[in-house]
């Protein structure tokens, strides 16, 4: 009996972001910074996008990632932080938590001026 794998593939285009260290704000409070929420916001909302609305906040069992960062010029981001910002991105959206992650295959490219910069993610529930 063959298992059937759910894959969702979906781009955030725009230079990868980087998951930045929370910042400590007036009165003592910590927060995290605006460009972090705003890409994890568009990791979200691409999901969305190609999942045609379809939330799998509830589910629990073991995810896979594939993650391509596509970017011109130098990197000056380290890779594992661009993988946890789309990580967080995800949350509560394509799986309950990001413990569920059992495996990820990241990598980031450089491409040329005329290539969009871009984050290409597959999210497979195997």
């Amino acid at each position: 009996m063959s298992s059937v794998k759910i894959v969702v593939t979906f781009s955030v285009l725009g230079r990868p972001q980087p998951k930045q260290r929370p910042r400590l704000g007036i009165g003592g409070r910590v927060y995290t910074p605006a460009a972090t929420k705003a890409y994890e916001r568009n990791v979200a909302l691409a999901y969305l996008v190609a999942s045609n609305g379809f939330k799998r906040a509830s589910y629990l069992g073991e995810i896979e990632l594939y993650i391509r960062c596509d970017v011109r010029g130098v990197a000056r981001s380290d890779l594992d932080n661009v993988v946890k910002c789309i990580c967080d991105g995800l949350n509560g959206i394509a799986y309950a938590d990001d413990a569920q992650v059992s495996r990820i295959v990241a990598e980031r490219r450089q491409v040329s001026d005329k290539r969009e910069e871009q984050a290409l993610v597959e999210v497979t529930y195997p």
